[in-house]
């Protein structure tokens, strides 16, 4: 087993877009807006997770419709052992330009699964993610009453402390200080979520 997700073959994911296209009636369009690129250009593959494992619990929720949110530590976005991590790289992380981009979601062993849209990209701490988001997630079960926001925050600090002991120790620390994440909303667009 790999340590990192197989890149799909272009052939796959040229197939599959091909087959999103007729399930997202993306050639009907040019009816209303003109002929564009949309259905011709193929979007970026990516796979949810660091490991196989957490990439297949992911992929499930998002393709059953319950997962529609990911939370990202900005420093696991960055190099954690550059010194110079500054607001304006994570600016470039969060560019608006990405809001309703198109992307082809993969398994971790390359096969592409679904295409989802951006909605919405932010950074945050921990403390300031609401209730909406956390649930969003769909990586805690609500406690009796209804609330996943403690549970969330516990988890995501677990995760957080996990990452940083696979790091030098000369990054650990910077790594745990900086608590800023990015919140990505988004919508699966195909296949239809299935239960």
């Amino acid at each position: 087993m790999t340590n990192q997700p197989i890149v799909p073959s272009p052939q796959a994911t040229a197939q599959f877009w091909k087959e999103a296209t007729v399930g997202l009636n993306i050639d009907a369009l040019a009816f209303y807006v003109g002929n564009t690129t949309l259905g011709t250009m193929i979007p970026p593959t990516f796979t949810f997770g660091l490991n196989k494992a957490e990439s297949d619990i992911i992929t499930r929720q998002v393709l059953a419709g319950h997962k529609t949110a990911i939370a990202t530590m900005v420093n696991d976005s960055e190099d954690p052992t550059n010194n110079d991590q500054s607001a304006e790289n994570t600016n470039l992380l969060i560019n608006e330009s990405l809001i309703g981009r198109l992307s082809i979601m993969c398994s971790w062993q390359g096969y592409p699964l679904g295409v989802i849209r951006t909605d919405s990209l932010r950074v945050a701490r921990l403390n300031d993610i609401d209730e909406d988001f956390a649930h969003a997630t769909a990586d805690c079960e609500p406690d009796v009453s209804g609330q996943v926001l403690p549970q969330w925050r516990q988890y995501q600090q677990a995760m957080r402390y996990q990452r940083a002991t696979e790091l030098p120790l000369e990054a650990m620390s910077r790594f745990l200080e900086d608590d800023r994440w990015i919140l990505e909303t988004f919508t699966l667009l195909y296949p239809k979520p299935r239960e």
